[in-house]
């Protein structure tokens, strides 16, 4: 079993037609063990109408650094 550590996370905000709003990239700087489970806080800048506009939020792991 591997720990991770530095996760990128590639986050995809979609109006509810299925055109995407906004896309935004963080990383989470923590080392995270087999079957651990995390609670993590970002924020992201966004307008009024891109708030109002979204409808449904995608995420993927894009990239993790393997111990």
């Amino acid at each position: 079993m591997a720990t991770f550590k530095d996760i990128n996370i590639n986050l995809n905000f979609i109006s509810k037609t299925g055109t995407s709003i906004k896309r935004d990239d963080i990383v989470v700087y923590e080392f995270i063990e087999p079957n651990q489970t995390i609670k993590y806080k970002n924020e992201i800048e966004i307008t009024n109408q891109q708030y109002k506009d979204i409808n449904q939020i995608s995420w993927s792991i894009e990239n993790a650094v393997c111990l």
